[in-house]
């Protein structure tokens, strides 16, 4: 599925060219709810055989190219998945994004994975607006956390963010936190979560496929089914109370869904094992549910691989053998380019961590190494990128 942002008074139609395929399309537009001057095209192609790569050339209505972009469909069998996985983004950061992104690029993913805080739709209204009024303005800032202007935050990221600008395009996926929600820390009870569910659903769309491919969930949750991995991008803000972390529903249709052939990968926009810190995470915010969470998993004898975003550093921490019934790990990756704070670690120990970075702008590739007969993924690379160099490499056996 193709989503392109534009200004409504240009009509375009998109022309594909692979290999031996060649085709018009006509899309869907849609209007955006507050936003007149602006609507969103949708379309949808299918191919026969091999054509990769592809590539995108769109037109204006007079004929007039204005774009053309490069794409490849992802393969059938992925022996050694590898995928680039970067949370927290923020648009105020013009000269770094534009490092991070052609890393990114530079690694050649097979896919993106976006996992939280894609948007600040809450942050930088003053910019936004032309107000001066500052968060630590406290009710005169709040009283701008609109509908209309989240959905400007929305469209205002869109057309900033380098990555929806590359030559290249690369099959994406995402999910939010708390930020992109459009409450800082927010649950359930958000006053504008049914409108901000729509702008994200629009702007970060997931195509369900049911059981072959991608599968929608509870909220905006998602389940992306590779050969031998299956990415679980869970929503930890729908359904988010002072008790509950995923909500009853959700949690159902993961615990449902887990594959004891393939290995699953769960993702949450904050950190699952963070009961170390004072910031948001499963195990620090909702610790009952944390305890029962991990139970039900290890009854289902799946294997289970973490990953988080959020806490703008980057670690790796060990996951103890008692709590899913053998010994896995969980990854953070934040932010790629946000505010970082050097020190994190000093000021709060990360007691199980195997290897971590602070104050360092990141994002990280995952390999998924099959082993010999190639039926199951065996080993996972990874590497956490940083600004101007690699900050770590390490291959973790995971093994049931």
């Amino acid at each position: 599925m193709f989503r392109v942002l534009h200004p409504k008074k240009d009509s375009y139609r998109y022309f594909i060219q692979g290999k031996t395929y060649q085709h018009w399309v006509d899309p869907r537009t849609q209007a955006l709810k507050y936003h007149s001057d602006q609507v969103m095209d949708e379309f949808r192609i299918e191919v026969k055989g091999d054509q990769n790569p592809l590539k995108l050339y769109v037109l204006k209505s007079s004929g007039e190219l204005v774009d053309t972009r490069e794409f490849s469909f992802l393969p059938a069998k992925q022996n050694n998945l590898k995928v680039v996985i970067a949370s927290c983004m923020d648009d105020q950061f013009p000269e770094v994004q534009k490092i991070m992104w052609n890393h990114v690029w530079e690694k050649n993913p097979d896919a993106l994975f976006l996992i939280g805080d894609n948007v600040y739709a809450d942050a930088h209204l003053d910019v936004l607006t032309h107000k001066k009024i500052k968060p630590g303005d406290g009710e005169a800032y709040r009283a701008l956390i609109t509908p209309k202007n989240l959905e400007g935050r929305y469209i205002q990221t869109r057309q900033d963010l380098l990555n929806f600008r590359m030559k290249k395009l690369i099959p994406t996926f995402s999910v939010w936190d708390d930020h992109d929600y459009g409450s800082n820390n927010g649950g359930e009870d958000f006053a504008y979560k049914s409108e901000v569910t729509k702008f994200f659903t629009q702007f970060f769309p997931v195509e369900n496929l049911g059981k072959s491919f991608a599968e929608k969930g509870p909220g905006v949750s998602s389940v992306i089914r590779f050969s031998k991995v299956d990415v679980f991008l869970l929503d930890d803000r729908s359904f988010r109370t002072s008790q509950t972390h995923f909500g009853k529903e959700q949690s159902e249709w993961l615990f449902q869904n887990l594959n004891p052939k393939k290995l699953s990968v769960l993702v949450s926009g904050d950190q699952w094992f963070g009961g170390y810190h004072k910031f948001e995470s499963f195990e620090g915010n909702q610790p009952e549910d944390f305890k029962n969470f991990l139970q039900k998993l290890k009854s289902k004898k799946a294997k289970v691989f973490f990953v988080s975003g959020d806490r703008h550093l980057t670690e790796i921490m060990k996951v103890a053998k008692k709590h899913t019934g053998f010994k896995t790990f969980e990854v953070t990756t934040s932010g790629i380019h946000a505010n970082m704070y050097p020190g994190a670690f000093k000021r709060d120990p990360s007691p199980n961590q195997l290897i971590g970075v602070d104050g360092e702008f990141n994002f990280s590739t995952f390999t998924f190494h099959s082993g010999p007969s190639g039926k199951s993924v065996k080993s996972i690379e990874v590497e956490s990128q940083g600004k101007d160099k690699v900050l770590f490499r390490k291959t973790l056996k995971i093994t049931r």
